[in-house]
């Protein structure tokens, strides 16, 4: 803010000293009658009050000296103001130059992505109109091709329900024929079957014959030496009541063989003829192991006597071979499986 500008004026004390040296003059003056005294009083007063006023002046260029450099100096600050002020507006025109620029190119770009979208939109929806039409053209080809496989399989259907039906009139008017020639097939194996299981135990039963009584002689010839063969005799006889045993119960199976295979129903009743061969196989593994068992007791009866060396050689030389190099192991017992079936 400018200063306001002072002017010249006396002061109240300036313009009292002045009264007073008036008076004081002017009383002197009325007291000595003296015009000399009065003028010089009056001339001092007017000189002090001349000095007043020159320093009042003096005082008063001063003041306007420094409100005239304050209101430069607030000139000088206005101005730096005002070139900040414009510096300020430039840069913010600047600014809203830059932005409506920007502005202008965003506003450009989106009208540019809007046509590149609407573009697009478009040749996807061609795309999609294409595929529903690849589509329905596909269904429909499908749908006719089904038709097609259906009217086709309908007639295959169609044939072979004739077909088996014609069969089934085939088989029905050849059934019994066929049932004969089955259960004569049957018959025919069961009577094979039965022979040849009846000839594998009739084997097994003379082959553990034999070494038993090749055993037993042995044991007798030992006996004699001193030898003590009472539970090799036992366990022979024992074995040997089982293969008696053995052989009776196979003596009768032939007629329950031919019973079964000219039977009406002979997958029964060769049920029965099978438990038979069943057991006599299982009397010739029991009569097996009866000879194991009596061979053991014999080696253990030689080695507790005080015999010689050579006479308990003549129980342990091949223990599993026959007089003719023969084995008297597992092959004693019928080869035959077809027992089981």
């Amino acid at each position: 803010m400018h200063k306001k500008q002072k002017f010249l004026t006396l002061s109240s004390g300036l313009w009292a000293g002045c009264i007073t040296a008036l008076v004081l003059a002017i009383t002197s003056a009325a007291n000595a009658q003296d015009d000399s005294i009065v003028s010089k009083i009056l001339a001092r007063a007017d000189d002090e009050a001349e000095i007043e006023i020159d320093d009042e002046v003096e005082d008063q260029d001063e003041d306007k000296d420094e409100d005239k450099t304050e209101i430069e100096d607030e000139d000088e600050d206005e101005d730096k103001i005002e070139v900040k002020r414009t510096e300020f507006g430039r840069k913010i025109f600047e600014r809203e130059q830059e932005m409506e620029e920007k502005k202008a190119e965003f506003a450009q770009k989106a009208e540019e992505r809007k046509g590149e979208m609407e573009a697009k939109r478009a040749e996807f929806e061609q795309k999609l109109t294409e595929r529903k039409a690849e589509i329905e053209q596909k269904m429909t080809e499908r749908k006719a091709e089904w038709e097609t496989k259906r009217a086709e399989w309908e007639t295959k259907v169609t044939e072979r329900k004739d077909k088996l039906e014609q069969k089934r009139l085939e088989l029905a008017s050849s059934t019994a024929a066929r049932k004969a020639a089955l259960q004569e097939r049957m018959q025919e194996k069961i009577k094979q079957v039965g022979e040849r299981v009846a000839e594998a135990l009739n084997r097994a039963i003379g082959k553990i014959g034999e070494l038993s009584d090749r055993l037993q002689n042995r044991a007798d010839e030992l006996a004699t030496r001193g030898v003590d063969t009472s539970e090799v005799n036992s366990l022979l006889e024992e074995a040997n009541n089982t293969l008696d045993a053995a052989q009776l119960a196979l003596s009768g199976i032939d007629v329950n063989v031919e019973y079964a295979a000219t039977s009406d129903d002979p997958r029964t009743d060769w049920q029965d003829t099978k438990a038979q061969f069943q057991e006599v196989r299982e009397l010739v593994r029991t009569a097996h192991s009866l000879l194991r068992e009596a061979l053991a007791a014999l080696k253990d009866a030689v080695a507790a006597s005080d015999l010689e060396r050579g006479v308990s050689e003549a129980t342990s030389q091949n223990d599993n071979s026959d007089d003719d190099g023969n084995d008297t192991s597992d092959s004693a017992e019928p080869e035959d499986n077809t027992v089981t079936q």
